[in-house]
């Protein structure tokens, strides 16, 4: 089975939701090997799965966040001051908060 698809959902997902995951994984090479086992393990507990007698798409939301969709990484939801980003995003709410109140 070609798991490309997965692969590369599986690598935007950890780039934006695990992005110091994604950063050490890459700097050691190891990302395309950590993303294709990701893609076989949830390949095969799938198969598990369907064997035990649950339909495609049960097993598969059983098991995507376990291996390619993990949850988003600790922490980042919170504002960086070291971050361009964060600060313009900052500024903008509290431009927008002093017009409103």
């Amino acid at each position: 089975m070609n798991l490309q698809n997965w692969v590369s959902q599986a690598r935007d997902h950890w780039k934006e939701f695990q992005p110091t995951r994604y950063k050490r994984l890459k700097a050691d090479g190891q990302l395309e090997a950590e993303l294709q086992l990701a893609a076989e393990l949830t390949y095969q507990e799938m198969s598990e799965l369907e064997n035990q007698g649950y339909n495609e798409h049960e097993a598969w939301e059983m098991v995507r966040q376990t291996y390619l969709f993990p949850a988003e990484e600790a922490g980042l939801d919170q504002f960086d001051p070291t971050d361009p980003a964060d600060v313009r995003q900052k500024q903008m709410y509290d431009n927008l908060a002093g017009i409103i109140f």
